[in-house]
């Protein structure tokens, strides 16, 4: 009878040690799973970054699904003498207690090379607006998202010619990031927003389908608050974007064809906007590079014409710096291997971090995603209502 109570609860044992070890063992893997696939889409853009600096081509693979089966199997095994003993002590019946457990895990992992027509269009499309504005809504700030995604805004230049894989001159950005400062400082005190509104209020200028929206009578402003208007600030802002009157909000629209004709003054805001390709060559041009590779002719260097070299690192430096070395980095926030060497991003530098997440999250949206198109937009009335 005792060792009928003793071998009851062996199996009970077993059976709780299994249900303990089942989900933990599930836990564990799914999320050592997402944490791997966050470290490696990090890494997979990095690696295009630094082959866009030696004017590679980018290439994507992406991990279209994970599937993971778990088998468990567990054992137990008592040992002891029970003979000649009517109530011995517990001792005597199973000295030895023994619970043995496996976990068997096969993962299938599907992978997906993007070689598409429909992924290579959205590579090298220009940015939508958008994608702009929902990135700004979501909380990155504006100075990021308009110093990544523009190549000038009504006129000011943003380095055109670095968005492609060998500038061959150097460029003064220096009024541009100015705008940009400026919108940030207004964009922390919440008195600027890059929103999609309706160009009258109610319901009569609403139409009624979601894609209808998109398409009719769908536009974007940069709106100040009203107490901005007229500030120092405010009035410096327009002199730079060279704007004729002062308004409370502009409307944002993309650049047509020939706006380098166009004169100032502007009654609006006009974007020319980089391609996620030509924003990968754009910010490949914050990546250290080894000197030999400089000497070989493998990497390209903006030379200036009088022996001097012309410095990227004021163009994009304060945003991203990948550093290289012939050793695998220690501290690293992401590292990968190329032509011999590593590149990687130090884990104390939060600024190159930040803007590594959010091309994490551009490439995501624009590319991966489709565009802001695909995604619900935020739209409020003119009135902002």
């Amino acid at each position: 009878m005792v060792l009928q109570r003793l071998l009851s609860l062996a199996i009970v044992l077993s059976f709780l040690c299994g249900c303990a070890i089942g989900p933990r063992t599930i836990r564990n893997a799914t999320l050592g799973y997402n944490e791997v696939l966050h470290d490696t889409a990090e890494a997979e853009l990095l690696l295009n970054l630094v082959r866009a600096r030696y004017g590679e081509q980018p290439n994507f693979v992406e991990v279209a699904s994970v599937t993971q089966q778990y088998a468990f199997t567990s054992q137990t095994t008592l040992q002891g003498d029970v003979a000649g003993a009517v109530f011995p002590p517990v001792g005597s019946f199973f000295p030895h207690l023994i619970l043995n457990g496996t976990v068997a895990e096969t993962p299938t992992i599907a992978l997906a090379p993007k070689f598409d027509d429909k992924f290579n269009q959205r590579l090298r499309s220009p940015i939508s607006i958008d994608s702009m504005s929902i990135l700004v809504w979501c909380g990155w700030n504006i100075d990021t998202v308009l110093r990544v995604t523009s190549n000038n805004i009504n006129g000011l230049d943003n380095a055109l010619m670095a968005g492609r894989a060998h500038p061959e001159w150097p460029a003064n950005v220096d009024e541009f990031k100015q705008v940009t400062y400026l919108l940030k400082q207004l964009q922390l005190r919440g008195k600027v927003e890059l929103v999609a509104q309706f160009p009258e209020e109610g319901a009569a200028a609403k139409p009624e389908s979601t894609e209808d929206k998109r398409i009719e009578d769908q536009l974007h402003v940069l709106r100040f608050s009203p107490d901005v208007v007229g500030t120092p600030e405010h009035q410096q802002l327009m002199q730079l974007l060279k704007l004729g009157k002062a308004e409370s909000y502009y409307k944002v629209n993309a650049a047509a064809e020939g706006i380098l004709k166009e004169q100032p003054p502007y009654d609006e805001v006009v974007l020319s906007r980089r391609s996620f390709s030509e924003v990968m060559y754009y910010m490949s041009h914050g990546i250290e590079v080894p000197c030999e590779h400089i000497v070989k002719g493998i990497a390209h260097q903006t030379n200036l014409g009088n022996g001097q070299v012309f410095d990227w690192n004021t163009v994009t430096g304060d945003m991203l710096r990948v550093c290289c070395q012939k050793r695998r980095p220690k501290n690293a926030e992401v590292a990968v291997k190329y032509r011999d060497y590593w590149f990687y991003i130090p884990n104390s530098d939060l600024a190159s971090r930040y803007t590594l997440n959010f091309l994490v999250e551009l490439y995501n949206m624009e590319v991966r995603g489709g565009g802001g198109a695909s995604v619900p937009l935020i739209t409020i009335g003119a009135g902002g209502k």
